[in-house]
């Protein structure tokens, strides 16, 4: 029977402890060829402020969703399970709620295996080199 929940929304809190704002990668299992064993997933990233001055919480620039799909394309036809690592969003300065929700059944649910954070002009950097 499927695993996902398509209803189900999960959250992790993210500390950005630098004052500025940074990417955030997500490290996930993905299966290949189509279509995948993981549910193709939504995940948005809402900055959780502590602080009662700030009054930019409901500013909607700071809060970013992203679909991800969970199919390895990069070998054609032979079967593989691998890990995969994708930009997601941006996190602001403190503490971000990420939230992940997916959007499909499938045989296995949607599996993070890590979190990354890294400056963002430098990732525009690194792509546009590629």
């Amino acid at each position: 029977s499927p695993w996902t929940n398509p209803s189900s929304i999960s959250t992790i809190l993210v500390d950005n402890p630098y004052p500025y704002e940074m990417g955030l990668y997500l490290s996930f299992m993905t299966t290949g060829p189509a279509p995948s064993l993981y549910p193709k997933t939504q995940v948005s990233i809402n900055h959780s402020l502590h602080d009662d001055d700030d009054e930019n919480h409901d500013d909607p620039k700071h809060t970013k969703t992203t679909v991800i799909d969970p199919t390895s394309r990069h070998m054609g036809e032979y079967k593989v399970h691998v890990v995969k690592t994708e930009l997601v969003g941006i996190l602001q300065s403190g503490i971000n709620t990420v939230y992940i929700q997916p959007l499909q059944k499938t045989e296995l649910p949607f599996r993070i295996v890590g979190t990354g954070i890294a400056p963002f002009d430098m990732v525009h950097s690194i792509q546009d080199l590629s």
